[in-house]
């Protein structure tokens, strides 16, 4: 279980060089960032920059013998099969070819501009919505009550 996680998202329009995301993950790094990632843009050159500068700050990793712990008798727990976990589950489960679209919330509630997309993309077989977060989302617009209403009149 990760504590205290803080996550520090950089965006950048990527006329950035490599070597410059290498310098900067440093200095995200050193501010006790847990995660350090890139948006879209980010090659694999960025990645391989950012993690050699991030791990010359790291101290040399000490290996320590843990205690075993004893796990021979199995919790009483029920696992739900998958299948059973969610209608994406399911069709995963069957072998189904799933698909994605996502929704841009573009005005303030209510919002029936996008339930009635969303109704249209059930209807024509549409398996899974997201409703991403992002820079054209309305300010204070509260995305996971779009999704909870379309889930209710929609269902899916």
């Amino acid at each position: 279980m990760l504590r205290n996680l803080k996550i520090l998202t950089v965006e950048s329009i990527y006329l950035t060089s490599p070597e410059y995301m290498g310098e900067y993950a440093k200095h995200i790094y050193t501010s006790r960032a847990n995660i350090i990632g890139g948006c879209c843009g980010t090659s694999p050159e960025h990645i391989h920059k950012m993690r050699n500068a991030i791990n010359a700050l790291k101290p040399s990793i000490k290996i320590e013998k843990v205690k075993k712990l004893d796990i021979s008798q199995k919790p009483d727990v029920q696992t739900v099969p998958k299948e059973n976990k969610s209608r994406l589950a399911r069709r995963l489960s069957d072998g189904h070819f799933v698909t994605f679209v996502e929704i841009l919330a573009h005005t303030a509630f209510p919002l029936k501009k996008e339930i009635e997309k969303a109704r249209e993309l059930n209807y024509n077989g549409i398996d899974v919505i997201n409703i991403p977060d992002g820079p054209r989302q309305v300010q204070g617009c509260q995305l996971w009550l779009l999704a909870v209403q379309i889930q209710r009149e929609v269902g899916i």
